[in-house]
């Protein structure tokens, strides 16, 4: 996939693998803080839950290991037509890497490997700053699963010819995702 030069360190994205698992977990607990647990929790949740199916996990390696993590699980809009769509979340980057490019080249890989496998829609519940960069934005008609505060921060991205104000229905995601307290 790709790589990047952080200050003279080599970071490539690639696949997860199982063998990372505590290294992904690790990742979320550094990265979010008082909320870390509960990331790093669900992180390791939509690896293994079978409704997240199919799933992307990249993960950012540098010499000293796993600094970045992102997952794209499958979700779905009942009743809609249209082609296969993901959740991204969560997007997690060591502390000591933020701010680097890492997040950007973890988001980009999984954005183009979603397009190259045939996905139509990434939905992401974020900050629109960062994510309207990569193109992600509210022209949509899709609901989250559960009430959000900020409706601003619920964001999709067409990846394919679908033009996502004509899709309507609320999203229905992973089991693990799929509770309030991640909304």
């Amino acid at each position: 996939m790709q790589a990047l030069d952080i200050l003279g360190d080599t970071v490539r994205i690639r696949e997860a693998l199982a063998s990372d698992e505590q290294e992904i977990k690790g990742v979320h607990l550094a990265a979010f803080g008082d909320e870390g647990p509960v990331v790093a929790d669900l992180a390791l949740a939509l690896m293994a839950d079978e409704s997240a199916k199919p799933i992307l996990v990249l993960v950012a390696e540098s010499e000293k290991g796993v600094v970045g993590s992102i997952i794209f699980g499958s979700a779905h809009i009942p009743g809609a037509e249209c082609g296969p769509s993901y959740i991204l979340a969560p997007l997690a980057v060591a502390p000591e890497m933020q701010h680097m490019g890492v997040g950007r080249q973890l988001v980009e890989s999984g954005l183009t490997v979603l397009r190259e496998r045939g996905a139509e829609l990434v939905f992401v519940l974020g900050d629109p700053r960062y994510y309207g960069r990569f193109g992600f934005g509210t022209g949509h008609k899709v609901r989250a699963p559960h009430a959000i505060p900020y409706p601003e921060a619920w964001m999709c991205l067409p990846l394919g010819k679908l033009v996502p104000d004509m899709v309507e229905g609320q999203l229905a995601c992973a089991e693990s995702l799929n509770r309030a307290e991640h909304w």
